[in-house]
């Protein structure tokens, strides 16, 4: 019987596992997959192994769901995958749209966006509803985090705060009772530590935004990958980081941990969510907490892809209704990143 050929538009297409991406959803059973792929930049590695490369404006853009529609329609697309936060929150506004011109959007339900978009809501949202989450108080001046500092258990004299509204490891300030001053913060790839008065100074010179102060948490870091089908997942599978930023990704262990397990169960019952989703999780001597609930993939989901369960398939065909054929989760498998040179 012969395959029924599928257009994807895929974003993000420059980063660094992007051969993994490719050829899992060319792998995809029962379908030929020809992949359209999109980046913020004009030249990437994966651009000569795509079937057409677009270069496209980044998600916060103004003109972006705007311009990845148009894309969608002259490029024959029948399924979007977004790899970027800015860009699913872009898409999910115009979700409707792109679904009623056969347009198969993977982003979540509009009225969760506001969940996605702003941690302390997700916070709420998961405590109100029974989902323990780790000490954690609103900040928005500088009386507010002098409260944080009493009433938020300390470990070293360390505590968090973070952005209410920002993305991956960006806003995110280690502060420290002890130092008297900080050299550099902000950084993409590492938290510095700062002091409370430079962390006092910044909350309130930023006016747009909410602050959330958390429990500084020691222990170990999980990345979830989660393929659920409205709101009952299909697939939890638990991945601990070998570092526990997950910045650089440097290698995963795939384990079973019965308790984030029920615990993201619970969220995606919750959420209703549908599609692939990744969860940042933390546990230490039986206490499980979710930490962030992202609303599209891992960047570090190829880990899972390579230890044999090919979630993007998956995701495709969850999407084109084909149904999806569970495989057993390797438990105990460690996968690490090996890099090679290519010449173009």
């Amino acid at each position: 019987m012969k395959e029924e050929t599928i257009k994807i538009g895929v974003t993000c297409i420059g980063f660094p596992m992007w051969n993994l991406a490719i050829e899992a959803f060319k792998a995809t059973e029962g379908v030929d997959v020809q992949i359209v792929g999109m980046d913020v930049k004009s030249d990437v590695p994966a651009k000569k192994y795509l079937d057409s490369y677009i270069t496209i404006p980044p998600g916060n853009s103004e003109d972006y769901a705007d311009t990845l529609f148009d894309i969608c329609k002259s490029e024959d697309i029948k399924v979007l995958i977004a790899g970027a936060d800015e860009e699913v929150f872009a898409l999910t506004e115009k979700k409707d749209e792109f679904i009623s011109n056969g347009v198969i959007c993977i982003v979540p339900k509009k009225d969760k966006k506001d969940l996605f978009y702003d941690k302390l809501a997700m916070y709420d949202f998961l405590s109100e509803n029974g989902v323990t989450v780790p000490p954690y108080m609103r900040v928005r001046t500088a009386s507010d985090l002098e409260r944080a500092c009493r009433k938020i258990p300390l470990h070293d004299e360390k505590f968090i705060v973070k952005l209410s509204r920002s993305r991956g490891g960006r806003g995110i300030f280690l502060v420290s009772m002890f130092a008297h001053k900080t050299e550099s913060f902000l950084e993409r790839d590492e938290v510095n530590t700062i002091s409370l008065a430079d962390m006092a100074e910044i909350v309130e010179s930023t006016k747009d935004n909410m602050f959330m102060a958390m429990e500084y948490l020691e222990g170990d870091y999980y990345d979830v990958d989660v393929l659920s089908e409205n709101g009952t997942p299909v697939y939890l599978i638990q991945r601990k980081r070998v570092n526990p930023k997950g910045i650089p990704w440097q290698g995963s262990e795939i384990t079973d941990n019965k308790k984030m397990a029920d615990i993201s169960t619970k969220i995606c019952n919750l959420l209703g969510l549908h599609y692939l989703y990744d969860f940042d999780m933390f546990e230490k001597d039986g206490i499980v907490y979710p930490l962030e609930i992202n609303p599209r993939v891992s960047g570090s989901m190829c880990a899972t892809i390579s230890a044999g369960i090919n979630l993007y398939g998956d995701l495709l065909k969850m999407a084109l209704n084909i149904p999806v054929e569970r495989k057993s989760i390797p438990y105990g498998k460690k996968i690490y990143p090996r890099f090679h040179m290519e010449v173009q």
